[in-house]
């Protein structure tokens, strides 16, 4: 395969068909595969078929079920992994076969508004209607300000991902406009909002 060392930015992409949650019927688990990228470059040998780029799997006929994205490093070698949304090197918005890539850091939902959880937390109590209101209010209290401590912590670890990967890209003279401008004051009455792009695709940098 393509060799890689220090400085070398892996991208990996698994496409995974299932049929059970609303799937093309007509797709079969042939279609199940693993792409590499490097440095933003396609890896794999590619075919113009009728007009459309065909090709590039590394591997095919993957086996259905449930991965996790592991590292293997010898010899004293460390990576850093990056699970998105956004990447040094972004993935074609369309891939060979119109599979449209989307990182793995949208299989986890940002946390709910404060507001919003403290509202959802007093349905789901189902408090007695007896209840005094000031033992709902304080309930109601300790919930926002937890999700604001969440909010919080959230929105500092988007700005640091952000200014993270628009450092690198920097360093390798690559364009950064697509990347939302990180607050760097995400306070905890939850201001300093940062907005998700909809950029499953992982950098590896060697």
């Amino acid at each position: 395969g393509e060799p890689f060392g220090p400085g070398d930015v892996m991208g990996l992409c698994i496409t995974m068909v299932n049929d059970d949650e609303g799937g093309d019927a007509s797709a079969s688990t042939s279609d199940n595969h693993i792409r590499l990228f490097k440095n933003g470059h396609a890896l794999g040998h590619f075919e113009i078929v009728r007009g459309a780029t065909m090709g590039g799997e590394a591997f095919t006929d993957v086996t259905p079920g449930t991965y996790y994205p592991a590292v293997s490093s010898y010899m004293g070698g460390s990576v850093r992994v990056n699970f998105g949304p956004h990447f040094v090197y972004p993935p074609p918005k369309t891939l060979p076969g119109g599979w449209k890539p989307l990182p793995v850091s949208e299989l986890c939902a940002p946390p709910v508004e404060p507001t919003d959880a403290a509202a959802a937390a007093v349905r789901e109590r189902n408090f007695p209607k007896k209840t005094d209101d000031s033992i709902v209010k304080a309930f109601e209290e300790a919930v926002k300000l937890e999700a604001k401590i969440r909010s919080k912590c959230f929105k500092s670890h988007f700005s640091k991902h952000v200014e993270e990967i628009r450092k690198e890209r920097e360093l390798r003279s690559l364009n950064t406009a697509d990347l939302p401008e990180s607050s760097s004051s995400a306070s905890i009455d939850g201001e300093g909002d940062a907005t998700l792009s909809n950029v499953v695709m992982q950098d590896v940098r060697a």
